[in-house]
């Protein structure tokens, strides 16, 4: 009987930023990139920017394969392979800080460093996340941040007629990535302490989504790990507190081989 052949071929959509330092691949998460341009120039002024678009998002195509978070991560590593790039930072934000930190379990041979932005992916006892399906796009975006003028400016991109296509396919396909269970890995809890990449976690003090509690689970598994509390600022570190997020990941990835 013949083999049934699979394709996961996808024409991944990247942006490209800097020319010279260390090399940076970002990894966005369930809002999309539209957030993600101020710091990712920031970062660009001191390496080498590749801000990927994972696939589905931001009116991308949908690839037919692609069913969840494991399935995302062989994916981006096999791109990784094919790029032949080697001594990546790679740097994700909440449902891509969960790919991130799936991606370095699976193989973190091209890998130099981890930097993990408010992630999914794990539970801490005590810890209730925001369940941004039950809520209206407008409600998760007034509880992304904390700073008042910023919130009225996310709630107004939320219910922009002109993006409402393209939140509706964001927010579906983080429901196929992450519905059930709810932005949680039961393998990721078992196996991400076997990751040994020195890692830095950022988080907001005020995050209502992903509350800070949930440091804790990532901070016990990651022994190599260092952890940042921003205060005054919630779950978008890095478009509340750009320039001192850009900073951090600076400082962390200075003094690596690039």
């Amino acid at each position: 009987m013949k083999q049934q052949e699979h394709s996961t071929e996808y024409d991944l959509t990247v942006r490209r930023r800097g020319s010279r330092g260390p090399l940076i691949v970002f990894l966005h998460g369930e809002d999309g990139t539209a957030r993600s341009g101020p710091f990712l120039e920031a970062l660009g002024e001191h390496a080498r920017v590749i801000e990927v678009v994972l696939p589905g998002y931001d009116g991308t195509p949908i690839p037919a394969w692609l069913d969840d978070m494991q399935d995302l991560a062989f994916f981006l590593t096999e791109w990784m392979k094919r790029e032949a790039a080697s001594n990546i930072h790679l740097v994700g934000h909440s449902l891509g800080g969960w790919l991130a930190a799936e991606m370095a379990m699976l193989n973190s041979t091209r890998l130099a460093s981890l930097t993990l932005i408010a992630p999914g992916g794990l539970r801490q006892e005590g810890t209730k996340l925001f369940d941004v399906f039950l809520a209206a796009s407008t409600e998760v975006a007034r509880a992304s941040v904390r700073d008042a003028d910023l919130a009225a400016q996310l709630v107004l991109d939320a219910s922009a007629e002109d993006r409402a296509d393209l939140l509706l396919q964001n927010r579906f396909m983080t429901a196929r990535l992450a519905w059930q269970p709810r932005f949680y890995s039961p393998r990721l809890a078992k196996w991400l302490h076997l990751v040994a990449l020195p890692t830095q976690i950022i988080w907001g003090a005020e995050d209502r989504i992903f509350p800070v509690g949930l440091m804790a689970a990532f901070e016990s598994r990651l022994t190599h790990s260092t952890t940042h509390v921003l205060t005054s600022c919630g779950h978008l570190p890095h478009t509340e507190r750009t320039q001192d997020v850009a900073e951090l990941v600076r400082l962390f990835t200075r003094g690596f081989p690039s």
